[in-house]
């Protein structure tokens, strides 16, 4: 099974017209490496699992990056870190996923899926699951 983690830049840092990210290093803590998500990668891969990260603002990857990766690896579950700072991101991501193809599994998780599931559900049809308090 291939999974592919993402860490979506936060909010402020992509210009919505062009899809591109305004500054690549930006001032914010987001451009260093999601270690949670390493660790879920880790223990994945330890069981056999293929598992790849997209650090999105560490690594300038936009949203025509994802669509273009997400078509050519062919991923069966999406997980996405979901922060205040990056929720309108995470719900775009979802829906561009979605696009690509409706059969890939969407989890949200981080503290902004524990805390606002209710909300991010009722908003994205895209989404399958929040995991809560990982």
């Amino acid at each position: 099974m291939k999974i592919c983690l993402i860490n979506p830049a936060s909010n402020f840092n992509y210009d919505f017209e062009t899809m591109k990210m305004k500054n690549r290093y930006s001032s914010g803590s987001y451009n260093y490496v999601h270690l949670g998500l390493a660790y879920i990668a880790s223990y994945l891969e330890s069981y056999g699992y293929e598992v790849d990260i997209l650090e999105c603002e560490k690594y300038g990857i936009t949203f025509d990056d994802i669509h273009k990766l997400i078509e050519k690896n062919r991923y069966e579950v999406i997980g996405i870190s979901t922060i205040y700072q990056n929720l309108k991101n995470v719900l775009r991501i979802a829906k561009i996923v979605k696009k690509v193809d409706p059969n890939i599994f969407i989890y949200l998780g981080g503290y902004g899926a524990t805390f606002s599931f209710e909300p991010i559900l009722k908003q994205s049809k895209d989404i399958n699951l929040c995991m809560l308090g990982e």
